[in-house]
């Protein structure tokens, strides 16, 4: 199913009662897209660092573009855990300015840092704080969800797996209805049609040895079978 066809598909679902700009089926199918590759924690990417950044108050990582939501992070065989950003701007306003020279036990995502005018990023930073541009003795590595690539022309073709691409348009039309204020009916979409199509996927997933009942999950592009993305 292409983007024009879901399109197409999302103006016949909601029908005649259709009270959104065009515009906005487009946003809401991408953001669909989003959403079950949010839900479908199966599939990861994994990206390491040596040494933090320095173009904030402290060091971090400045985080992939593609980032969408965390799931591990280890230094070197340590796993990390998740931390507060209270714990290193708290609320009171007093930061904390002085570095550790001792290893990270805990990361948090900061709000977006603007690099210059035109350009913010976001980053995760750590407790205790690490210094700008410090050599790191174990590698940071972060495994995380990956969010997916917009479609724009009709022709484009959703870069989630082929079984959810009807997930991605009742996504859009939940949002359509959230959007016309009918929550009942976006509350039975979400419950009847877009959960059990991803309890599906994920049990394809286990079915395959791809994704167990214990968390263990798979690099995109390494073993998940082909056939989910043609």
């Amino acid at each position: 199913m292409n983007f024009g066809e879901m399109q197409a598909l999302v103006k016949e679902l909601v029908g005649d009662t259709l009270d959104v700009q065009f515009g906005k089926i487009i946003e809401f199918l991408n953001e669909g897209q989003r959403y079950i590759a949010s839900e479908l924690g199966g599939l990861y990417r994994v990206q390491s660092f040596s040494t933090m950044d320095n173009v904030g108050m402290f060091g971090g990582i400045q985080l992939p573009d593609d980032f969408l939501k965390v799931m591990h992070v280890n230094r070197g065989t340590t796993a990390l855990v998740p931390g507060k950003y209270t714990d290193v701007y708290p609320q009171d306003g007093n930061n904390r300015t002085a570095t550790s020279t001792g290893n990270a036990s805990s990361y948090f995502i900061t709000p977006y840092f603007y690099v210059d005018a035109d350009t913010r990023v976001r980053r995760m930073e750590f407790y205790p704080p690490q210094g700008a541009g410090a050599l790191l003795p174990d590698p940071i590595t972060i495994q995380y969800i990956a969010s997916t690539t917009d479609m724009v022309n009709i022709g484009d073709v959703s870069t989630v797996p082929t079984n959810l691409h009807m997930a991605v348009v009742m996504y859009a039309v939940y949002l359509c209805k959230i959007q016309e204020n009918d929550y009942a009916a976006a509350q039975f979409i979400m419950e009847n049609d877009i959960r059990p199509k991803i309890a599906v996927a994920l049990a394809d997933l286990n079915d395959a040895g791809n994704y167990s009942s214990y968390g263990e999950v798979n690099e995109i592009g390494s073993t998940v079978p082909s056939s989910y993305y043609e």
